[in-house]
């Protein structure tokens, strides 16, 4: 399986990033790094995901802030989950295995408290710091964090991104056009829950759009029905 880091600033997720084996993905504030984060909150070279064994793990890099995951700071080499978020700075990293899968609603900042609570604090002036402090705007005794792995959805549209993003990435890695029209298909079908769908192609030395000399480069059913010829009139309506 293909891992991602999806970026948050604000309230939006934005940016994917595909993670490869034998890479390591250094994020900060600095140019250098691989994943480029505008966040003054963020150190420089602030951490960096790789891959060791069959696991992903991320590590701190001695950064201002610390990266933190479900609200506490990493130690050395912390291995990554699938739905993990990591705070960077006043951004989130959510890493995940598939792009369709809910990814966490917002979460403001959290502080630990002694008593076991969470203060959620207002983050002003992040190019600065305030001599007056954070100020908490609500306290709670749980963080979302620790919900029991509750699924929390997405819009449609995040989702329909995710897919396309997917498709695309899918689309790059075919070595042929038939293979091509193959990944397409399975896309357009899981995404518009079609039964039945069909390439067909022209000889790239057809001038005319001769619906008789159509040929099935890619076909999919998901009842395992044999393939049927379009009628020339549907043909020539598309052509």
């Amino acid at each position: 399986m293909t891992p991602y880091l999806v970026v948050r600033q604000g309230n939006k997720w934005r940016d994917v990033y595909r993670l490869t084996p034998g890479q390591v993905m250094t994020i900060g504030r600095a140019p250098t790094n691989r994943l480029v984060l505008r966040d003054e909150v963020c150190s420089r070279n602030h951490c960096e995901v790789f891959l060791s064994g069959d696991e992903w793990y991320v590590r701190d890099l001695g950064s201002r802030n610390g990266t933190l995951i479900a609200g506490k700071a990493i130690v050395g080499d912390q291995k990554l989950e699938s739905g993990a978020v990591l705070q960077v700075g006043s951004s989130e990293l959510a890493f995940t295995f598939d792009l369709e899968l809910p990814l966490p609603e917002l979460t403001e900042p959290v502080t630990p408290r002694p008593d076991g609570s969470s203060a959620i604090v207002a983050q002003q002036n992040l190019g600065a710091t305030s001599s007056l402090g954070p100020e908490i705007l609500h306290r709670q005794s749980r963080t979302r964090f620790e919900s029991g792995g509750r699924e929390l959805g997405r819009d449609r549209t995040s989702r329909d991104l995710a897919r396309m993003y997917r498709l695309a990435l899918d689309m790059g890695n075919a070595a042929s056009p038939k293979m091509l029209a193959e990944v397409v298909l399975n896309g357009l079908m899981a995404g518009i829950q079609a039964d039945i769908g069909a390439f067909l192609l022209l000889p790239q030395e057809q001038s005319e759009k001769d619906p008789g000399r159509l040929s099935v480069l890619a076909y999919k059913s998901r009842n395992q029905t044999t393939y049927e010829r379009v009628s020339d009139s549907l043909s020539r309506y598309v052509l």
